[in-house]
């Protein structure tokens, strides 16, 4: 019960101090079996243990090309290949059996060369309360113990991967069918084969049936070749030693002179880590006799802030070769690697990275076996100091452990291993470059506006790993990659710079092709480019109205405008309407601009008084034909007229002062309209132009003794008359006068007619003569009834001879004639136009007139 109680208390001590206590295996192990470098991805056998945030070491075990020829140089390191690389990474995440690590790995891995993922358990705080260890190798996984502790790492019991590292040669018991007088000195045999003992392991794969022999596998060692010699001890950064030769106690038993080699060196560096090559087996045909190589030592990779020793080690050292029971012994195992990082030694702590030992063999007295050769001492990589002991040595050489007089020498040839190396530990290998996901985190814009000849650049953010871009446009139905030079810089970036946009690129259509580091591509958003030129200002104007001014907007590519009308008015409006206070010279501003700059245009608008319509003429009314001449007196800078005439000739005009001739009688208007820059004005005159015919005067006359009948036949009617009848009396203005003259003689009868504008003259000569009878005495007087008459006149008083009777028209003179016989009768009007007719009846002593009505 006491060490359970006392284990107990323990515990519950250290995480009352907040230290995690740790023992026993602490790593995690997968076998890597496929990688995809530029995805940041591992493939692991099994990825159960694994998690993301998780520190790993990537260690690669194996790879090393070597000299396969059957001669010394077999084993000779001709390309190390990436055997021994390593670097500490982070898991970002876990999918199945895929780690994906947060940055890409730095090292290029050969999967054929045994590639491992160990787990990097990072504490804070930490104390190893019973022996910490490691997985041994096993060909595919193990053989590191790995750690961090941040603050203090406190020992209770000591670090050890000794012997486990790279496994030594196991033995193959075979009946040996060997003759005394053959050599059996070949550097490689296949397996099963009785001539050959296996090689240990080393950082280049076993060959195939090549397995065994004298020759080193790089640095693990040869195996003993017939008869019974002893293999060789494990290299690391220095050779093992070489196996013992079997002495027999006759010159006709078979000889062994060929042991195993020692293990080769491999050649140091800094950035990669080995585990201790395997020591060769000791060739075996009896049962129960030799025995196998020992194993190298593993790899140790402790980083921590101070180290509390107290005494314990840090063990790496090659495995001791078993002592064999007769025949050859094995080689020893190479010690291993340790890397350790510190910055406070509180107490004592060592490091053992000595070689193991050759197998000692139990010989027989008259006969000396081939003990194992010594592993050669491992490598210490360190930052720090005061390590209170460092044991790189060489692991002795094996010896025959009874003393016999074949050999002067107990180890009959076989040699001691070589002391290790220390180096100052330089940086962890790591990779720097983030694994991030192939993803275009923000796109270039779905179109942009870019000023003429101005700089213009396209940008986007892309996430992946060791990103390439293109950028390309689009052309006659494809997209082409965009070639570095003047016009275009940077097609192989994120920003794709123009440097002077051409209008040659108005409506180009750009994209970017991404491609990662695993050759997949994506393609960017499209960006359409809108080239905006300059804005240039411009506009018209038209006067609709007194002061009214309409403004059309001529400007190009302008986004915003300000009109200045002159007047201390503006506008913001594209086409504003804008009336001004009256007549003068305003200077009219259009500004305007746009996101590449601006632009002024000016022109001067001269607003003038109105347009007033007025006009004069020299005659309103004429008788036909007649000319009348217009005169303009508008007012209000006319520039353009339009007269209308009708009934004249022209009917219309443009000129500011017309003639116009008048052919047809007519009342008529007139109309001028007149306009100047920026309004009409129309004045009509109704009835102004009064054309007449030109009158005719006419007249006929008919005599009655002294007595004449005038009638009128001017034309037309509606005239004023003036009659002259040549005897001195006053003129008269009756229409159809009747005159009579005071005495006979002849006289001159003028008519003077006229209408308000023109006149016309008609003359004739009246001859007034004696009458051949004096004037009718009442007796005489012939009656003449109805008087007005619808037709028929009867005639009384009539001489008793014929008599004859005329009727005159006071126009057309006389127009009928009747004769009478007897002293009644009657004359007949029918068929006349009612009017005033003169009845003539001749009579013996003269003629009797009478005016007769028709009606």
């Amino acid at each position: 019960m006491k060490p359970i109680l006392t284990s107990a208390l323990l515990l519950l001590g250290l995480l009352l101090t907040g230290q995690t206590p740790i023992s026993g295996i602490i790593n995690q192990y997968a076998a890597v079996t496929g990688i995809e470098a530029c995805a940041g991805r591992l493939t692991v056998d099994d990825a159960a243990g694994f998690a993301a945030g998780q520190s790993i070491l990537i260690i690669q075990m194996q790879g090393a090309i070597i000299d396969e020829s059957n001669s010394a140089a077999f084993g000779n390191l001709l390309d190390l290949g990436e055997a021994g690389r390593y670097e500490r990474a982070t898991i970002q995440s876990v999918a199945g059996d895929d780690l994906f690590l947060e940055e890409l790995p730095l090292n290029a891995y050969d999967l054929s060369g045994r590639v491992q993922v160990v787990s990097l358990p990072v504490y804070q705080s930490a104390i190893v309360t019973a022996p910490l260890t490691a997985a041994p190798w096993n060909g595919s996984t193990g053989g590191v113990l790995a750690l961090e502790v941040i603050d203090t790492l406190t020992l209770h019991a000591s670090l050890s991967v000794e012997g486990q590292g790279f496994r030594g040669g196991a033995i193959q018991v075979l009946a040996s069918n060997c003759q005394f007088f053959l050599d059996y000195n070949d550097y490689y045999y296949n397996l099963g084969n009785w001539r050959g003992a296996r090689k240990g392991e080393g950082v280049a794969a076993y060959l195939s049936d090549k397995e065994a022999g004298r020759g080193a596998q790089a640095n693990g060692g040869g195996g003993g070749n017939d008869h019974n010699t002893g293999g060789g001890g494990g290299a690391h950064l220095q050779g093992g030693g070489q196996g013992g030769e079997q002495s027999p106690n006759s010159v006709f038993s078979c000889q062994g002179p060929y042991p195993g080699l020692g293990g080769k060196a491999l050649t140091p560096s800094a950035d990669r880590l080995f585990l201790g090559g395997g020591g060769g087996a000791g060739h075996t045909n009896n049962a129960g006799a030799g025995s196998d190589g020992g194993n190298g030592g593993g790899i140790l990779f402790l980083l921590a802030g101070a180290v509390d020793g107290q005494g314990h080690a840090l063990l790496a050292g090659g495995a001791d070769a078993i002592e064999a029971g007769g025949d050859g012994g094995g080689g020893g195992g190479a010690g291993g690697t340790v890397v350790f990082r510190f910055e406070t030694l509180l107490s004592a702590l060592s490091v053992d990275l000595a070689g193991g030992k050759g197998a000692s063999t139990d010989n027989l007295v008259d006969r000396c076996y081939g003990p194992g050769g010594g592993g050669s001492g491992g490598r210490l990589l360190f930052d720090g100091a005061g390590l209170s002991g460092i044991d790189l040595d060489g692991g002795a050489a094996g010896v025959n452990l009874n003393a016999s007089s074949a050999c002067s020498d107990p180890a009959n040839g076989a040699t001691a291993g070589t002391d290790g190396q220390s180096a100052f530990l330089s940086d962890i290998p790591g990779g720097a470059t983030p694994n991030q996901p192939f993803a275009i985190a923000t796109q270039p814009p779905a179109s942009i506006n870019a000023c003429l000849d101005s700089l213009l650049q396209l940008s986007l953010v892309a996430t992946g790993n060791s990103l390439q871009y293109q950028w390309q446009i689009y052309q006659d139905g494809s997209y082409v990659n965009l070639v570095e030079g003047a016009e275009f810089q940077g097609v192989q970036s994120p920003v794709l710079t123009i440097p002077n946009v051409p209008a040659g690129l108005e409506g180009a259509v750009f994209r970017c092709v991404l491609t990662d580091l695993c050759g997949d591509q994506l393609h960017s958003a499209t960006t359409l480019l809108q080239v905006i030129p300059l804005p240039t200002a411009g506009f018209d104007l038209a006067i609709t109205g007194l002061y009214t001014v309409q403004f059309a907007n001529l400007s190009t590519y302008a986004q915003d405008l300000l009109w200045d009308f002159g007047d201390g008015n503006s506008s913001t409006e594209t086409d504003p309407e804008h009336i001004f206070a009256g007549p003068g010279s305003y200077l009219i501003t259009l500004s305007v601009q746009n996101a590449c700059g601006s632009s002024l245009f000016s022109d001067t608008l001269e607003l003038l008084p109105p347009a007033v319509a007025d006009f004069d003429l020299d005659f309103s009314g004429g008788c036909v034909p007649f000319d009348v001449q217009f005169s303009d007196l508008s007012t209000g800078m006319i520039t353009s007229w339009e007269w209308s005439f009708p009934g004249g000739d022209p009917a219309s005009s443009d000129q500011p002062n017309p003639t116009v001739t008048y052919n047809t009688p007519g009342l008529y208007d007139v109309s001028l309209t007149v306009s100047n820059a920026q309004n009409s004005d129309q004045l009509t005159l109704t009835g102004l132009i009064e054309a007449l015919p030109f009158p005719t005067a006419d007249f006929s006359f008919v005599l009655s003794g002294d007595t004449v009948f005038f009638t009128n036949l001017s034309s037309p009617p509606g005239l004023s008359y003036q009659w002259t009848f040549g005897d001195g009396s006053a003129p008269s203005a009756q229409t159809n006068p009747l005159h009579v003259y005071p005495d006979t003689g002849l006289y001159e009868v003028s008519l003077v007619v006229n209408n308000t504008y023109c006149g016309s003259v008609a003359s004739a000569t009246v001859e007034i003569v004696p009458t051949a009878v004096g004037t009718l005495s009442p007796a005489e007087a012939i009656g003449i009834r109805p008087n007005p008459t619808g037709g028929l006149l009867y005639l009384s008083g009539l001489p008793a001879r014929p008599t004859a009777v005329r009727l005159w028209d006071l126009r057309k003179g006389n127009i009928r004639n009747w004769e009478i016989n007897g002293p009644t009768g009657t004359v007949d009007l029918e068929g006349l136009p009612p009017g005033l007719y003169l009845l003539e009846v001749r009579l013996p002593n003269g003629a009797q007139w009478t005016k007769v009505v028709k009606n």
